[in-house]
């Protein structure tokens, strides 16, 4: 596991006008690095944060999002429904934005 004191990201800094954070982090295992995700929250502050694409490389992203329903800082899941774009991923995108609107968050932005 890596710790944020190993990647030692400048881009925590609220100095330099970041207006939110893009995190991905996922075990050797696949599944979502939820001591990290921790870490990037506590760092985070008021900062939103974004889960990005990392979901689309897990086995199951349903699965993941579940898991990051229960974390409230994670505003917004940035995928293509676990494929190249949304057009093939179509299916799995509408079974996140039922999960999306059953826990009011967070909200699916479709990539490509």
């Amino acid at each position: 596991m890596v710790s944020l004191s190993e990647v030692n990201p400048p881009y925590f800094s609220k100095e330099l006008g970041g207006a939110g954070i893009v995190f991905g982090g996922l075990t050797e295992r696949g599944d979502l690095d939820e001591q990290l995700l921790l870490e990037v929250i506590r760092e985070a502050g008021s900062l939103p944060i974004t889960f990005h694409r990392a979901i689309d490389d897990v086995e199951d992203p349903i699965k993941i999002l579940k898991k990051l329903v229960k974390f409230t800082p994670v505003k917004r899941v940035l995928t293509s429904g676990g494929k190249s774009t949304a057009l093939e991923g179509i299916k799995i995108l509408h079974e996140m934005m039922k999960i999306e609107n059953l826990y009011h968050g967070p909200m699916i932005m479709q990539f490509k």
